[in-house]
């Protein structure tokens, strides 16, 4: 990303922050404007979505699993 874009989309994304440990953090971007409308910076705010995001996979896994053995056929 790029700061135009960030500062017309006010864009949040996923960031893999650390492989090692597995730490997915939300990134979300906002820029400091003054009255004038001069950019003074800009705001990054991390939240760490690690363990929402293990969980949503994990339900993916489990109902990707449950729609297998009922599409299965016993024998």
């Amino acid at each position: 990303f790029s700061l135009d874009e960030i500062q017309e989309n006010n864009d949040s994304f996923l960031l893999d922050i650390n492989e090692e440990e597995g730490i997915i953090a939300r990134v979300n971007f906002s820029t400091i404007v003054q009255e004038t409308g001069f950019v003074t910076g800009y705001i990054a705010v991390l939240h760490d979505v690690t363990e929402q995001q293990q969980v949503e996979r994990e339900r993916r896994e489990f109902v990707a699993n449950v729609s297998h053995e009922l599409r299965t056929p016993l024998t």
